[in-house]
């Protein structure tokens, strides 16, 4: 059947893993996110950033496919690598991520970027971007 197929472990081979994420809301996009979109991944977080301690937004990846969409209790379920599920969790249990849905054709790569206050306020240029 179309489910079976569709369905998480048949759409996750090899290295690819399945991890759940906490992300709801305007965070997600207001709810457009659906299953088999892709995702840049931004966390928000406090860190040190430059030798300066504070908030920071973080591209954390890019290009992510969505395996089942944020709920309304705030989770949703993306496919990672072996190499980036940890990021994930920890993220997952340390920051805020935002999902920020990308074209279904013809996406560009995404930079990678810090932005801080300094980024935001003061016109610094982002790091990484």
């Amino acid at each position: 059947s179309i489910e079976a197929v569709n369905s998480i472990p048949n759409l996750i081979t090899g290295k690819a893993r399945a991890i759940a994420i906490a992300v709801g809301g305007v965070h997600a996009v207001a709810g457009q996110v659906a299953a088999g979109d892709h995702v840049d991944i931004y966390l928000g977080v406090n860190a040190q950033s430059g030798g300066v301690a504070g908030p920071i937004i973080k591209l954390l990846a890019s290009n992510v496919l969505v395996l089942v969409p944020p709920s309304t209790d705030g989770g949703a379920v993306i496919r990672a690598t072996t190499a980036t599920a940890a990021k994930f969790a920890y993220a997952s249990d340390n920051g805020v991520l935002w999902l920020v849905l990308r074209p279904q054709v013809g996406a560009k790569p995404t930079p990678p970027t810090v932005v801080d206050a300094q980024t935001l306020l003061a016109g610094r240029p982002s790091v990484g971007g």
